[in-house]
């Protein structure tokens, strides 16, 4: 069942009883509309398939006025120190901007032991080579026959340094799906909450860099976080950067369809405006079929 909680100290119903939960932060109009279009749908399939309850937070798990200058990303921190939290053994956070697919397998199968955050690479589902074009396309930057490699990990080390974090694994961990234990990751989170926002990654670098420092995560397949942006610059470069029309995505739809079916869950991070218009064309085909296209061609 889908849970909507209004305000941080609003008590689960009763009847909510999966021992885990998919949670997710949709505030306001402009996410709220796709997520109910493009996303409720294909969540409710995947809970009702696997035994979860869906909680969507709809206001600031921190009220405050340092928490509302920054992104609401970070509130995605807060989750396992609320009340309700600790009524589940572990909880799915998933970013608003995914949609699952049908032939998505249960990610708990992947996560036999509580005490490690499950969390996928960034980029994951590119090669090395491919990740060196990622990077040359997002930077308009060619470096020529440059060792792969080293390149990631130059652009990983400096995505952190701008945070003020020396790490140089070469690993940055995306944050927009997180298998959490309330009993074993409260206090991780809550810890690196008490950093400062610094740019458009948000809390990213600190999480991921607090994940390796301590080594209390598992890697999950690139599948349960596959990137619309990854793709769009691999396939589609002309998109990057630009407020893509609706015409535009329509031209690339089957293209999506495709990325979807590859999928577990996909992620739209990094493109709000083909995320709005394929919420459009979703609920376009819905109206005329009287069904979810999403979740019909997936």
């Amino acid at each position: 069942m889908i849970t909507i909680l209004n305000h941080r100290d609003q008590p689960l119903p009763a009847d909510n009883h999966c021992k885990n939960a998919i949670v997710s932060i949709v505030m306001g109009d402009r996410y709220q509309t796709p997520w109910n279009v493009a996303c409720k749908n294909s969540w409710t399939a995947y809970a009702d398939k696997y035994g979860y309850d869906i909680i969507v937070i709809q206001c600031h798990l921190d009220d405050s006025e340092r928490a509302r200058a920054r992104s609401v990303s970070w509130q995605k921190l807060l989750i396992l120190n609320q009340p309700w939290a600790h009524h589940y053994e572990r909880l799915v956070w998933v970013d608003s901007d995914i949609v699952f697919s049908n032939a998505a397998p249960d990610i708990m199968k992947s996560m036999p032991d509580h005490r490690r955050v499950g969390i996928c690479e960034c980029s994951d589902q590119l090669s090395v080579h491919e990740r060196l074009i990622y990077v040359e396309r997002l930077l308009k930057i060619d470096y020529g026959a440059v060792d792969a490699v080293l390149m990631w990990k130059f652009f990983q080390e400096n995505n952190y340094a701008t945070y003020g974090i020396k790490n140089e694994t070469g690993i940055m961990y995306g944050a927009g799906v997180l298998v959490l234990s309330p009993v074993f990751h409260n206090a991780l989170l809550l810890h690196v909450y008490e950093n400062e926002d610094r740019g458009r990654l948000y809390e990213q670098p600190f999480l991921s860099h607090a994940l390796l420092m301590e080594g209390a995560h598992q890697k999950l397949s690139p599948r349960f976080n596959w990137g619309v942006l990854e793709f769009l610059v691999m396939q589609f470069p002309e998109f990057f950067g630009k407020t893509a029309t609706l015409p535009e995505v329509k031209a690339i739809w089957p293209h999506l369809m495709n990325e979807l079916s590859k999928a577990y869950f996909l992620h739209f991070a990094g493109c709000p405006s083909v995320f709005q218009h394929y919420a459009t064309i979703v609920s376009a085909a819905a109206d005329a079929s009287e069904g979810d296209a999403g979740l019909r061609v997936a």
